[in-house]
């Protein structure tokens, strides 16, 4: 498929296409989302200390969906010229993923986000090095206490930004060159 014929795909089914590029699995991440939170909630701190691993990883999953919806945005901003991005692969680290991340398009409470993100990251290798430990069973559920509502921050944040990336892109859509292409 040609360039052109791509961003014409996309421009006529774009979250559907977007999201299928993301992944044919998105249920998976819901399910392993909504899985973090109920641990999240346990009184168990091996359960508290998974919904921290879980949630680590769905904030990946995170950070690759906002890439990719930014990728087009700027795709649609540039034509007619032509932008090509290097694909995230699935097993590509965190470090990696959050470099990508932080290079892209801004967006509504892309800064705050990224804190967040990084604030759970800490907490969770904090809790991984932890684990390896001969004293894991010291470790406190103090440690994780404050956990739903980074959770929670970092959903309300992640909406946030993909709100804000829609938007902009159905208003980049109305360029009289896409609408040209379109037809």
């Amino acid at each position: 498929m040609t360039y052109r014929e791509e961003l014409i795909k996309y421009l006529k089914n774009t979250f559907g296409n977007l999201d299928a590029e993301y992944s044919s699995e998105t249920h998976i991440q819901s399910t392993l989302f909504s899985n973090a939170i109920e641990l999240s909630k346990s009184n168990n701190r091996n359960e508290r200390v998974l919904s921290i691993i879980l949630y680590h990883q769905s904030s990946i999953e995170y950070m690759k969906q906002l890439i990719i919806y930014s990728n087009f945005l700027v795709k649609l901003l540039v034509y007619p010229y032509e932008m090509k991005f290097k694909k995230i692969k699935d097993d590509d680290s965190f470090a990696t993923v959050l470099r990508a991340f932080e290079n892209h398009v801004n967006f509504t409470g892309k800064s705050s986000l990224i804190s967040k993100i990084r604030e759970l990251n800490l907490l969770r290798n904090k809790i991984s090095h932890h684990m390896f430990l001969e004293d894991f069973e010291s470790f406190s559920i103090l440690d994780t206490e404050n956990i739903n509502r980074l959770f929670e921050e970092i959903f309300e944040k992640v909406n946030s930004g993909f709100r804000d990336l829609i938007n902009k892109i159905k208003k980049t859509k109305e360029k009289e060159e896409l609408i040209l292409l379109m037809r």
